[in-house]
């Protein structure tokens, strides 16, 4: 099925841009291009002229001095030309093209299998840690499972890694991160593809449930991958992302009976059922304390706050039944921990209070306003990956959004005042927490 639909794609795609002519990256770059093609594209073409400048810079030892300061500088200043001037050929368009839907999309269902087969295409023998770290950037979602590959070949301090072992970290990593996920939650890490299905005709308003369902069955997540089989048994029909969540919720839990009135009522705390487990794996990419100063990967901070919490207190107990008492409040997911914890560190000085215009309310109460009771606690994480480090370019931002009139307009400003502007990766977790945080405020406004 992904292939499928990718033909059906790639034939979309094709009908906008034509092989009939070269396609340098700003004309490849315009709509209907899906950003992740894009980007994939963009790797192809920087790749392919990196190793025809690497072709015309070796010439017959003794003829010339290559190590002189005129030539090196010769070779820097004609790669620089070449990449302004980098496009590809009408000839190889079309396949080019084909091949980078295919994977993208191939991606977006099953990233664990289609990175394995992509690193290692060439054979199953060991990769070097730098080749599979630049094979892993042709894919700009799901960076969680890229961060993951990097800390584990930090922590080991290893050069290569075999295919089993590549495999088995990222599936591993995969079923981790999403184990605990609610509706909501798979809804924001399906956005990439429900993005990319879009261009498909016939698939505006959503996802085909077989599709959908290899997606969970690859988490390992078998209930939800029954729900959509049988949804897709029932009608085959694209599912939008509201029906997904109608779907992941599944049937509400049946009330519990009333109490006699002699006893008093028992206040019970629902207990999900645990996600299947996955099979055994290697382990994960352990928890690395950052360098002094360094910046911590956001699936690190989710590892570390699990991980320190369960060495320091002993292994949660089945509820207790508590007559007349508060049902307990349960944990928060691990991927809600991004979100900032109440009683957590604070922001650091650097984000800290900053000089807000005459007359308008201070930086904290307009966050407040639009992020709700995490107010400040993402400042430092979106100063830093969505606006340069610039503080004053947040609140810039922060104000102009609230003063938007709808989710309409605040999505169009972001998307030109944060992610164009800043180059900043739409999928990447801090993007996709300031704008689920924004929209959210519109939706309940």
């Amino acid at each position: 099925m992904p292939h499928t639909i990718a033909e059906s794609l790639f034939r979309t795609l094709l009908d906008a841009f034509p092989a009939s002519r070269a396609y340098p990256p700003a004309f490849f770059e315009q709509d209907p291009m899906p950003p992740l093609v894009v980007h994939y594209l963009e790797r192809t073409l920087h790749d392919r002229l990196e190793r025809d400048v690497a072709h015309l810079s070796t010439a017959p030892e003794g003829w010339f001095d290559e190590q002189h300061p005129d030539v090196q500088d010769a070779y820097r200043r004609l790669k620089q030309t070449l990449h302004r001037h980098a496009r590809i050929p009408a000839g190889v368009w079309a396949d080019t093209l084909r091949d980078a839907v295919r994977r993208v999309t191939a991606y977006l269902v099953e990233p664990v299998p289609t990175l394995t087969a992509f690193v290692f295409e060439e054979g199953d023998g060991p990769r070097s840690v730098l080749t599979i770290l630049h094979r892993l950037d042709y894919f700009h979602a799901y960076t969680y499972l890229h961060e993951a590959v990097k800390a584990y070949v930090e922590h080991k301090g290893v050069h290569e890694l075999e295919r089993d072992r590549f495999a088995g970290i990222l599936r591993h990593i995969d079923r981790q991160m999403t184990q605990d996920y609610d509706p909501d939650a798979w809804v924001v890490l399906l956005r990439p593809l429900y993005d990319l299905v879009r261009g498909v005709p016939g698939l505006e308003a959503g996802v085909p449930p077989g599709l959908l369902a290899r997606f969970f069955a690859e988490k390992g997540q078998a209930e939800m991958q029954q729900r959509l089989e049988a949804r897709a048994a029932e009608r085959d029909t694209p599912v939008s992302t509201e029906a997904l969540r109608s779907l992941l919720a599944g049937p509400p839990a049946p009330a519990a009976p009333a109490a006699p009135p002699d006893r008093p009522a028992a206040s019970v705390r629902p207990v999900a059922a645990p996600p299947a487990a996955p099979p055994a794996a290697p382990p994960a990419a352990p928890s690395v304390a950052p360098e002094a100063g360094g910046a911590v990967p956001l699936w690190k901070r989710f590892q570390q706050q699990g991980s320190s919490a369960a060495s320091s207190a002993p292994p949660a107990a089945p509820p207790r039944v508590v007559p007349g008492g508060p049902p307990a409040a349960p944990a928060p997911p691990r991927w809600q921990q991004f979100q900032g914890r109440p009683g957590g560190d604070p922001p650091s000085r650097a984000a800290g209070p900053v000089a807000s215009p005459a007359g308008a309310p201070p930086l904290e109460a307009l966050e407040a306003t639009l992020f709700g009771d995490r107010g400040a606690r993402n400042r430092e994480l979106f100063v830093k990956h969505l606006f340069g480090g610039s503080l004053a370019e947040y609140e810039r931002v922060l104000r102009r959004l609230q003063a938007a009139p709808d989710w309409k307009q605040a999505s169009q400003l972001i998307a030109q005042d944060v992610f164009r502007k800043q180059q900043v990766n739409i999928y990447s977790e801090p993007a996709v927490a300031f704008t689920d945080a924004i929209e959210a405020y519109f939706r309940h406004a």
